[in-house]
């Protein structure tokens, strides 16, 4: 019990001290202004996710399918920056002097910072699922809101990715080498890689994403909506572009209800969260508790030269 409250209260006080911060405000500002670009109105001429010129029409699971996928592919770039700092802000502040002198172990305080960082990711995308509510009602093609349809790609397939890069983001910072710049650029070149093995992975209508082989999240809700597609035109190619797409032809519409969310799928999702929590202990071994004294390098051993 009283390691989950030190858990608790390492999480809540870095929370609640960005929570603070204008910075906070205005990152909200920008995912709503995101969730209302996600959903462009039925006359645009183009689509941020476009299966060809075929899109479901704007119920809950399409508007919380189409912008969970393009919040876990393209939030996932600057989500690590934004929280990309948690120990540095304790170093600056002069916390971590403190916490050195405190007996929190370095498990709980590296676990700590990296649910820290979760919350405030999920704070994010919980802004953005309900401004995708809010989308759903403004472009009125469907008034009726399902939650659970809304809610569940998120819950299942953008936070898993969230939490792994809440860990990451930890373990960069206790690393020497990849706490500045250079780890910046690590990240940029592993999400690109990631998300291009992910393209080239794509499922297809007869195909189904495997929910554990994609840190994303994005193949699960792709292939059902792939699925589906093609059941109803049966000229669909297979094709998807994720991003502001120029309409082939006019868009042509059709109900799609979601994913149906079985043991398996949730299963191999939650396992993105055992994996965060292993790069969570991982940091540990590499925080230092913030010793300002340099490492000192392992004494050579002395060789004994023979004539």
């Amino acid at each position: 019990m009283n390691t989950l409250r030190a858990l608790y209260h390492v999480t809540r006080a870095d929370f609640l001290e960005r929570a603070r911060r204008y910075s906070f405000l205005v990152t909200l500002g920008l995912t709503i202004f995101a969730a209302y670009v996600y959903v462009p109105p039925a006359s645009a001429n183009y689509l941020t996710l476009g299966l060809g010129n075929y899109r479901g029409a704007y119920n809950s699971a399409w508007v919380g399918g189409a912008v969970a996928v393009l919040c876990s592919a393209l939030l996932s770039l600057p989500a690590f920056y934004l929280v990309k700092n948690a120990i540095e802000r304790d170093e600056q502040t002069g916390v971590g002097q403190i916490i050195a002198s405190t007996p929190l172990s370095r498990p709980l305080y590296t676990l700590g910072k990296a649910c820290s960082n979760f919350v405030f990711l999920v704070v994010m995308v919980g802004v953005i699922a309900l401004s995708a509510g809010a989308m759903q009602l403004m472009r009125a093609e469907v008034f009726r809101i399902d939650l659970w349809a809304l809610l569940s790609p998120f819950a299942f397939c953008v936070l898993p990715s969230m939490a792994v890069i809440s860990a990451l983001a930890i373990l960069f910072e206790t690393i020497p080498w990849p706490r500045g710049t250079f780890g910046n650029v690590v990240y940029f070149i592993l999400w690109l890689v990631l998300l291009i093995v992910s393209a080239a992975n794509m499922p297809s209508p007869q195909r189904i994403g495997e929910p554990a082989n994609d840190l994303w999240g994005i193949q699960v809700i792709l292939s059902s909506m792939m699925e589906d597609t093609a059941a109803a035109f049966p000229d669909y190619q297979g094709s998807v572009a994720i991003g502001a797409v120029t309409l082939p032809a006019p868009v042509q519409t059709f109900t799609w209800n979601g994913i149906q969310w079985t043991a398996e799928i949730i299963l191999g999702r939650m396992m993105w969260l055992g994996a965060a929590l292993g790069i969570g202990l991982l940091a540990a071994l590499f925080f230092r508790r913030f010793d300002p004294a340099p490492r000192k390098p392992k004494p050579r051993r002395a060789t004994r030269l023979t004539a």
